[in-house]
């Protein structure tokens, strides 16, 4: 809406430094939610907090550890990632690598904004066009395609479909491969935490400094992980 709609790309630049927009009815129901509460001022935001950090290092603070690793936890457990690796484990052994090249050509596609079937599975992902910003998007993506924590630096590293395959293939057949671990019965979600009075911030918060906006940050999250902890602990 208004100046956010008034660039189409507004959205893609924030999204690639963590932030993701909210759909109408996503925001529509965080906005009843806060009417009914108290807070004077919320922030509300899908964050990826590891894009964003790799953006803003001078943002690194312990509390992001705990969201952190919450987060390489449900990527792990996603069931489109577990779906891939069934079917890869599946397929004939000559044709596994095939299987996984096509789903990176169609994650590459995405990113690059191309056809895959265009794409040269022995052509640099340099001069397909990919560069610093749209590698660490189509690292995140990979992530949560196949469920495995990947360096920042792996498209630069593995620089093209048929190396990259051949890198993931290894990867995902060690971690399959290794001893499966009993999982913990699974316990029901915890109640959504009731929104509670906040203090309220300075009114001169335009003019305050990045390490102090920071600071405010960081003790806003602190509360926030207290109240989540509380919740748990709880039951």
């Amino acid at each position: 809406m208004g100046q956010a709609a008034a660039q189409s790309n507004r959205g893609e630049r924030l999204s690639l430094r963590g932030i993701s927009s909210l759909k109408p009815a996503q925001g529509t129901a965080v906005l009843e939610r806060l009417l009914t509460g108290r807070a004077t001022q919320a922030a509300v935001m899908q964050l990826d907090a590891r894009q964003w950090l790799e953006f803003y290092p001078s943002a690194s603070s312990p509390l992001w550890g705990q969201l952190l690793a919450e987060r390489a936890k449900a990527k792990a457990e996603d069931p489109g990632a577990a779906q891939l690796r069934e079917a890869l484990r599946k397929a004939e052994p000559g044709r596994r690598l095939a299987l996984l090249e096509e789903q990176l050509a169609k994650q590459m596609a995405r990113v690059l904004r191309l056809d895959p079937s265009k794409l040269d599975r022995m052509e640099s992902f340099t001069n397909m066009g990919l560069d610093s910003l749209m590698s660490l998007e189509l690292r995140n993506r990979l992530e949560a395609t196949l469920g495995l924590k990947l360096s920042a630096t792996l498209l630069f590293t593995y620089p093209n479909l048929a190396a990259l395959a051949d890198h993931l293939l290894g990867k995902l057949s060690s971690v399959d491969e290794a001893p499966a671990k009993t999982a913990p019965t699974a316990a029901a979600p915890p109640p959504p935490p009731t929104l509670k009075p906040q203090a309220a911030l300075p009114a001169e918060l335009d003019q305050l400094g990045k390490d102090e906006l920071l600071s405010l940050f960081d003790e806003s999250l602190t509360e926030s992980l207290k109240r989540t902890r509380m919740t748990r602990t709880s039951r």
